[in-house]
């Protein structure tokens, strides 16, 4: 790949998500995952950006309205978000927090980004590009 091959992941939300009363993916396991995922991918770029988790409205997804059975908290949501800028930290991959980007207005049903949401997330990512890979 070329050297300024830039990969993006925006991964981890659904790893924090609560099915039946249990985490979808144990903290220690998500972080075994993303450090074989940085591991494999810096074979193909050193230039690696990971965003951050962004925040949900508790009240519209505890539980989810397509699934009762499914439930998200920005409790849960915070740690993970943590524990994947630690990761980043200490396999220097760059990491953006975004966490505090949304607002509940620009979240769609709780949880996915609406139309604005969506346009703030590219604006701090173009911005975060442009600041740190040219």
């Amino acid at each position: 790949m070329d050297a300024k091959t830039i990969i993006i992941f925006s991964i981890g939300i659904n790893d924090s998500q609560i099915i039946n009363g249990k985490s979808s993916i144990y903290i220690n396991d998500f972080r075994e995952n993303i450090i074989e995922l940085i591991e494999k991918v810096k074979k193909f770029s050193s230039y690696i950006l990971f965003i951050g988790l962004t925040k949900v409205d508790d009240d519209r997804v505890m539980p989810v309205s397509w699934d009762y059975n499914i439930r998200y908290s920005n409790h849960e949501i915070i740690k993970y978000n943590k524990e994947l800028k630690n990761i980043c930290e200490e396999k220097s991959v760059e990491f953006l927090d975004v966490f505090d980007l949304l607002s509940i207005k620009d979240l769609d049903d709780g949880l996915h980004p609406n139309d604005s949401g969506h346009q703030k997330l590219c604006e701090e990512i173009l911005k975060y590009l442009q600041d740190k890979f040219f």
